[in-house]
């Protein structure tokens, strides 16, 4: 019997534990890792507390940053507000922002990365319809064309043009000497043409001529500076998968500039973002 009760208090002893371990919340060892625990809570629906966050987030510089209001905004007529806080660690920060939507407390995580081959972005986005559906987004900026090819191969979402933005590309960071008619060749379809200024406040006086290739799927479009007949920008929009694709041949206005690649879609899931976060 003595046996008996000194082992259900043991058990209780641990269950005791087992509690206190589970509710007790330890610093994040990064704010990448903050951003995973976060969006998980979120994607499993569990209470994320400012208590939590504040613990979570503990020891990391932060700034309170200015706050947006839609006056009326909310369903009841009372004020939508956004109240967002920016933590930074060395060359990652997260953006938490607290809003209320429909009288509603939600969070909404930013994670932000910046090294030697650019930037990354990452968040997750809680429609606004009943079933609260999530929504994975991934951003990437860099100066690197490899960097940016490997990256797309890495991508679940690849429009049917895909193939064509990497030979144009991969062209505009050689020889850059497509000519538009190929372009549409390789498109198969017509364009639509514009012409504007490159910048009206500059003394430079180049002019950008625009092709655009569209359909209801897809948007391809091609800018050349007119002066040089050469391309500057390559754009490309997968409109059933949201997805994004840009490079920007800066060095055809100054040799001193960066060529800029950026890619904007959407992936399956926060594994998928780990994924590309660590690629």
């Amino acid at each position: 019997m003595k046996r008996t009760i000194l082992g259900l208090l043991s058990l209780v002893g641990c269950i005791a534990l087992v509690g206190c371990t589970q509710q007790k919340v330890e610093t994040s060892e990064s704010l990448k890792d903050a951003y995973f625990q976060i969006a998980e809570k979120l994607v499993n629906k569990e209470e994320i507390s400012s208590k939590y966050i504040k613990k979570l987030l503990s020891g990391y510089e932060y700034k309170k940053d200015e706050e947006f209001k839609i006056e009326d905004g909310n369903i009841d007529g009372s004020d939508y507000i956004q109240q967002p806080y920016t933590f930074t660690n060395g060359n990652e920060s997260l953006n938490i922002t607290h809003s209320n939507f429909n009288n509603e407390e939600q969070i909404h995580p930013l994670y932000k990365l910046k090294n030697d081959n650019g930037e990354t972005n990452l968040s997750i986005l809680i429609s606004e319809t009943e079933k609260k559906e999530f929504s994975y987004m991934y951003t990437a900026n860099s100066d690197n064309l490899n960097a940016h090819k490997e990256l797309l191969k890495e991508l679940d979402n690849k429009g049917k043009w895909n193939e064509v933005y990497l030979k144009v590309i991969d062209n505009v960071c050689s020889t850059n000497d497509m000519d538009i008619e190929d372009i549409k060749n390789l498109l198969g379809i017509e364009y639509n043409i514009d012409e504007y200024p490159y910048d009206e406040k500059s003394n430079l006086g180049l002019n950008i001529v625009e092709y655009i290739f569209e359909t209801d799927d897809d948007m391809f479009t091609v800018n050349y500076i007119k002066e040089k007949n050469k391309i500057y920008n390559v754009f490309y929009n997968d409109k059933n998968t949201d997805t994004i694709n840009i490079l920007v041949n800066n060095k055809l206005i100054d040799e001193k500039n960066k060529l800029h690649t950026g890619i904007i879609t959407y992936v399956k899931g926060l594994d998928k973002q780990r994924e590309l976060l660590d690629f």
